[in-house]
């Protein structure tokens, strides 16, 4: 006796293949769609390491490692501008 037999699953999912028009057509969406979340799975996971790697930012190395690694440079140049510098920094003294 098989697993899903012995739960009645093929009672309970009848209506699917009358849904789709027979058991071919209902095979054929299945397969389909089955490639399509295999090949959405392998590009997405793709596109995560590219961008990654191109942008150097470390968001998937942060979810990896638990740390965010970001290069000093990219902070000195965006350093906040404080709204009220002092005289030095406004006469350039």
């Amino acid at each position: 006796m098989q697993l899903c037999q012995t739960f009645g699953l093929p009672i309970y999912f009848a209506w699917v293949p009358a849904l789709f028009g027979g058991d071919i057509i209902t095979r054929q969406i299945h397969h389909w769609a089955m490639w399509f979340f295999i090949l959405f799975a392998l590009i997405h996971v793709y596109l995560v390491f590219y961008h990654d790697y191109v942008e150097g930012r470390g968001e998937l190395s942060s979810m990896a490692g638990g740390w965010k690694f970001i290069e000093e440079e990219f902070f000195e140049k965006e350093k906040p501008h404080t709204p009220n510098p002092s005289k030095k920094e406004r006469t350039g003294e």
